[in-house]
């Protein structure tokens, strides 16, 4: 998922293929002695644990994180482990299936001083439990899943002397930003689409709008027609009733539209552990219903993936372990002005935005900002649609941020998945093995401390269309890769 998520160029190997690549990478403590024996003859890069049989060959290795040994490195962070508990929200000591959130049906019949001290008072205990957790997020911004991947590719380039990548997002932007409104209560839904409607109008600010099925409004579904539209469901209990849950609620969002619904949301960011195989089979071409810190959920709290990159979860397919078809972009903490329900005052809730804002631009990830149609009247939607106004100016003043939809990054992001790079000569090939024309990347080389050596925009490329990149210096023909112990059912 890393090396994907930088579309740095490998291939998975079993130690039978002809030893071409300079570099190869291993990520497994099991490895097969056809393998062993390739490492000990070739630059190789092993991570995490270490095999068996290349232990006596670091016997005498020192205290630090990167060690070497003749052509063989060892980088002792476990980054796949690591990463896959994230991913997985592993610090959560016991997942309530389906989750309660801190919003409770009651709470709307309530006053609002009653209900800011119930909340309050719930938050400081959620709080207070982080302290048994072993591992809990940090809010609002947790660096470690990019921290991670910042780490693998210093260990490739410092192994390697060299590192080729495609930049995340199209070329002239070193982020992305999108801005998404869930339209999840009847008694505010028709005020908050009218307001993030305006907001899209006046400002030309694009918003992603999330609705439900049975949503309704005077005059229908008309006003949407043109907007860029998410499905709003639910998780139910069994696998069959869940498929149904997403499957039927987005083919009746769809004959209501009369198009196509890519995206899909769980109201409230409920989550399961078995999402990520239900959301495979959904036919939804991504979802947004995982934060990358959680302090919302009562279930999840303390949790989060801490990734800031679109990414595909792991499915087990039989006794196959391959990637998710439905991609999944985070939610980005703080969510909606949960803050204030918590006790947080408006500045403490626009300085958390501004940190991750902040953040997100300066390391090139993707700030994926929540608003909500409001739960408490018509005063508490005019809050909420002030802090998504704010929100959209200060994405405006971030330069570098692109400005989209969820549809668009999602889409970006798949057809630049099926672009790979390989090696010719003093060279390099860019192919689009996609069915849609990709345009707007840009191929990155690093040298050994991650300065940029060259960057060159690609042209347009067609479904099966090939560019060549000379590089105008010498020594990229070691900037091939090649992993180790992965299988087959993986994307190369």
């Amino acid at each position: 998922m890393a090396l994907n998520a930088e579309r740095v160029p490998f291939r998975w190997v079993n130690g039978s293929e002809r030893d071409e690549s300079t570099l190869l990478l291993i990520a497994s403590a099991e490895i097969p002695d056809v393998v062993a024996a390739r490492a000990v003859r070739s630059q190789t890069l092993v991570v995490g644990s270490l095999p068996r049989q290349l232990q006596d060959q670091f016997q005498d290795a020192g205290p630090e994180n990167l060690v070497r040994s003749g052509d063989c490195y060892w980088w002792r962070t476990p980054i796949g482990e690591m990463l896959t508990g994230w991913l997985r929200e592993e610090s959560v000591p016991e997942v309530v299936q389906g989750g309660t959130h801190l919003f409770q049906a009651v709470e709307s019949n309530l006053p609002d001083w009653v209900r800011l001290r119930l909340r309050t008072r719930q938050h400081q205990g959620l709080q207070k439990s982080l302290w048994s957790q072993h591992d809990p997020s940090s809010f609002p911004v947790d660096v470690s899943g990019l921290l991670q991947l910042e780490l693998l590719k210093t260990a490739i380039r410092q192994a390697c002397g060299y590192l080729v990548r495609l930049e995340r997002w199209p070329a002239g932007c070193r982020a992305a930003a999108v801005l998404t409104q869930d339209l999840d209560s009847r008694e505010t839904a028709e005020q908050g689409l009218r307001l993030g409607l305006g907001l899209q109008k006046r400002e030309r600010q694009p918003v992603s709008i999330g609705l439900s099925p049975d949503f309704d409004v005077p005059g229908g579904l008309e006003p949407v027609r043109d907007s860029e539209v998410y499905c709003l469901g639910e998780f139910g209990e069994g696998e069959a009733d869940n498929l149904l849950h997403l499957r039927e609620p987005k083919e009746r969002l769809e004959r209501r539209l009369g198009r196509r619904v890519l995206g899909f949301r769980a109201k409230g960011l409920r989550r399961h552990t078995m999402r990520n195989i239900w959301l495979d089979h959904s036919g939804y071409a991504y979802s947004s219903s995982v934060p990358d810190v959680d302090r919302e959920t009562a279930s999840h709290f303390g949790a989060g993936v801490r990734w800031n990159l679109p990414f595909r979860p792991p499915v087990c397919d039989g006794f196959d372990l391959r990637e998710s078809r439905c991609l999944e972009i985070p939610v980005s903490a703080p969510s909606c002005i949960e803050p204030l329900f918590s006790g947080a005052g408006v500045d403490s809730l626009r300085q958390a935005v501004t940190a991750k804002l902040d953040f997100l631009c300066e390391t090139g990830g993707i700030f994926c900002g929540l608003s909500r149609s409001g739960s408490f009247g018509m005063a508490d939607a005019q809050r909420r649609f002030s802090h998504l106004h704010w929100m959209a100016g200060q994405i405006r003043q971030h330069r570098g941020f692109w400005l989209t939809t969820m549809d668009q990054a999602a889409t970006w992001w798949r057809r630049r998945e099926q672009v790979t790079l390989s090696l010719v000569g003093s060279g390099w090939v860019a192919e689009n093995k996609g069915s849609d024309t990709v345009a707007g990347l840009r191929l990155v080389v690093e040298d050994a401390t991650g300065r940029v050596l060259e960057h060159r925009d690609l042209p347009a490329l067609a479904p099966g269309a090939q560019a060549l990149v000379d590089l105008p210096f010498s020594g990229s023909e070691g900037l091939d890769y090649e992993a180790a112990g992965g299988r087959r059912s993986f994307r190369s």
